[in-house]
């Protein structure tokens, strides 16, 4: 009988390698960055919402207010100021003699944007040049600014009698 060396018997490896692991950390690591930036997006869309709704509830008023006087309320008020705009809100609490009380609009809480109302009879002086504005006609122009992630770039949007749709830039800066 012959002796032959008893060879180990390899047995087949659990678990993964080094390589393996890697991969799948770098993997995990390009979803989670692509989940932030669209989470990011979303919120500025969600934010964006806000001035549209306030600036088409603006609107209302403003049309309303025409109905009755026959011209525009002039608020003429940015409120609240703009340097206090941020990715914060902001609480609403215009003066007492403000335009925005003679309005009648005010938004339903804290707002992340800073909105204005300027209105003006035809012919009249300080209509904004560039806002396809009819000098003929009695008009008014109300915007939204706003700084939504605090890197001084304003989201603005403008909404006037003579346009049915919001014009806006940067609305996601």
């Amino acid at each position: 009988m012959s002796m032959t060396p008893t060879r180990f018997c390899r047995h087949p490896r659990s678990g993964f390698t080094l390589i393996e692991l890697m991969v799948v950390v770098v993997i995990i690591g390009v979803l989670a960055v692509l989940a932030v930036t669209t989470y990011q997006r979303y919120l500025k869309r969600v934010r964006t919402g806000e001035a549209k709704s306030n600036l088409g509830a603006i609107k209302v008023k403003e049309e309303a207010y025409f109905q009755e006087f026959a011209q525009y309320c002039d608020v003429n008020d940015q409120h609240p100021a703009l340097t206090n705009i941020g990715a914060d809100k902001t609480a609403w609490n215009p003066a007492a003699t403000s335009g925005w009380r003679v309005l009648g609009w005010a938004p339903s809480g804290m707002v992340l944007f800073s909105y204005d109302v300027r209105a003006g009879l035809p012919g009249g002086a300080g209509m904004p040049a560039g806002k396809g504005l009819d000098a003929t006609r009695a008009w008014f122009l109300a915007t939204a600014d706003g700084d939504q992630d605090k890197d001084s770039t304003y989201s603005h949007f403008e909404l006037t009698n003579m346009r049915t749709s919001i014009y806006s830039t940067d609305d996601l800066e």
